[in-house]
């Protein structure tokens, strides 16, 4: 045995917490971080759907009904080669914010938020 091992836990999204940090902090931008099971790359989401589950085993429901199927975002991160366009978020907490970014799970985490605070610095500096 190599000593390693892997634990898995649950993470519940709560819509109410979500909600309440926009109306204190009424943020210009709202860019999610979240991680992925596979790739090798960062996955900028180019849209969010209009679906939701808590569980893989869930059923996907609406997250608001009668909203539009789905949301495009106008978002344009400069990740480099270490980025790469998609347009399936899933059905979690990445379909509540329109900016959202998936971090492959072996990826490196300080490489990750270096590409990151990289990129939203220059849109910073191009607003």
């Amino acid at each position: 045995r190599s000593g390693r091992k892997e634990l898995v836990f649950p993470v519940r999204f709560h819509k109410r917490q979500f909600l309440n940090a926009i109306k204190q902090h009424r943020p210009d931008v709202i860019l999610g971080l979240g991680q992925c099971a596979r790739g090798q790359h960062l996955r900028i989401e180019g849209q969010a759907v209009n679906r939701r589950r808590n569980s893989p085993d869930e059923k996907a429901r609406p997250i608001l009904v009668g909203g539009p199927p789905s949301l495009r975002t106008n978002l344009r991160l400069p990740l480099g080669r270490q980025g790469k366009s998609s347009s399936k978020a899933g059905e979690y907490v990445c379909n509540y914010s329109i900016g959202f970014i998936h971090v492959p799970h072996r990826y490196d985490c300080k490489k990750a938020i270096r590409l990151v605070e990289k990129a939203v610095g220059k849109m910073e500096t191009a607003a």
